[in-house]
């Protein structure tokens, strides 16, 4: 019987418990680095969005209730929109992250499944005219290509 050495499912499992290190596992240390980077980014944006949507949506309330805010300079429509804004933005941010991550876990996955695929140097392609003579054309030569692995 065959033994798997590369398990998908571990790589799958801990890049789910932990960004990363599937592709650790798989060793592509590399892959680490842009995960992270991507992932960072992404949560950058979900913050940033978020506190903008407070500020904003604080200073519209406030307006409401009769107290100064610090946006004199917009009108209520304007902060209306600003929070639509940076609300859109926050949640668009959030479904990013999530792809992100889920990226990262399928490509662990697939990464692992490929581990030990034959990628050497004596693996070859071999493209060759071929003349066929077939009932579909009335046994007269039809010329096209083979394809050999």
């Amino acid at each position: 019987t065959d033994t798997i050495t590369h398990s998908p499912k571990t790589a799958l499992l801990r890049s789910l418990a932990m960004p990363g290190l599937g592709q650790m596992y798989n060793k592509k240390y590399w892959k680490m680095p842009i995960i992270y980077a991507a992932l960072g980014t992404s949560v950058y944006f979900i913050i940033d969005n978020n506190n903008q949507y407070n500020e904003y949506k604080q200073a519209y309330i406030d307006r409401q209730n009769g107290i100064e805010d610090d946006y004199p300079q917009y009108t209520d429509d304007n902060l209306i929109t600003l929070i639509d804004f940076y609300r859109r933005n926050r949640d668009f941010s959030v479904i990013l992250t999530a792809g992100i991550y889920m990226i990262n876990v399928l490509d662990a996955m697939v990464d692992a499944h490929l581990y030990e695929f034959d990628v050497s140097d004596e693996l070859s392609i071999k493209v060759s005219p071929q003349v066929q003579f077939t009932p579909q054309s009335g046994y007269n030569p039809a010329v096209g290509f083979t394809l050999k692995f």
